[in-house]
């Protein structure tokens, strides 16, 4: 049986060595005098950027500051699409409103009037800036479902 931890492990960095270098990508061959890469004719490169440096897809998709500013009051009672099922609602002796149903019931106004005054157990968010609370409302505005 000793004999075959050896092997074992050699087998192991055998396979490791040769798939170390799987899923790089290998820098293209030279062209050769006759060859000529063609030239791009993207827009970017044209511009003198240099190579497009274009963000990764995940990060090209920007932020809702509305979900920004929901995520960062409201989350943790509503849940994550309102229902009023966050990680703190367990503990609050009255159950946070279902904000799929409250809302398309109230125009921003009132909704604004809720958010600033509070509403029990919801403290007050009078504090908030106007700019968060436009963007906050409109964000709401998208979680109740289509009808």
């Amino acid at each position: 049986m000793t004999a075959r931890i050896p092997l074992c492990a050699l087998v192991v960095v055998a396979v490791v060595g040769l798939t170390a270098g799987c899923g790089q990508e290998r820098p293209a061959p030279s062209a050769g005098p006759q060859e000529r890469a063609p030239e791009s004719t993207s827009p970017v490169e044209t511009e003198g950027a240099g190579p497009s440096t274009a963000a990764a897809p995940e990060a090209a998709e920007p932020r809702d500051p509305g979900r920004e500013v929901y995520e960062a009051n409201c989350m943790r009672c509503h849940g994550d699409r309102g229902l009023g099922d966050g990680p703190k609602a367990a503990t609050l002796y009255k159950r946070p409103a279902n904000l799929q149903e409250h809302v398309p019931h109230h125009s921003d106004a009132k909704l604004a009037k809720f958010i600033r005054a509070g509403s029990d157990p919801m403290p007050a968010f009078d504090k908030i800036s106007e700019e968060d609370l436009e963007h906050l409302l409109a964000y709401l505005r998208t979680l109740a479902p289509e009808h």
